[in-house]
């Protein structure tokens, strides 16, 4: 696939995103989205540890990637899973915390995008 694909396939992704959270979520059925950051109060010690690790994983899977192959769009796909897993991580959090809130689904949602985006590219450069 050449950059006319993935921008193409990216600006699609985005805009089904965008129409699911802004349109589906906030403003169908009412759903605010919750944010959080690795050192927000009140977070359970645990999910603060799980990021952690999570953000360590990523800089040595960068690191071993980018000495290990050529320099191509391998080297960003660590990107989307780190945040693929960190958004996965803080829905798990927050609908452990408050079920009735379903604010989770916005992390989800925000999840199940990136994860769709890493497939977009790895399958990309597989065919390749």
């Amino acid at each position: 696939m050449d950059f006319s694909t993935y921008l193409v396939g990216f600006i699609v992704l985005f805009v089904i995103f965008l129409l699911l959270s802004e349109l589906y979520l906030k403003r169908v059925l009412k759903i605010k989205a919750v944010r959080k950051s690795l050192f927000s109060e009140k977070r359970k010690k645990v999910f603060m540890y799980v990021e952690g690790i999570l953000l360590l994983l990523f800089v040595l899977i960068t690191f071993y990637i980018m000495n290990n192959f050529d320099y191509t769009i391998f080297a960003s796909l660590p990107s989307f899973v780190l945040f693929a897993l960190i958004y996965l991580n803080r829905s798990i959090e927050e609908q452990m915390e408050n079920k009735s809130g379903k604010s989770y689904l916005h992390d989800w949602l925000v999840s199940i995008t990136l994860f769709v985006m890493f497939l977009f590219v790895l399958i990309g450069e597989i065919s390749k």
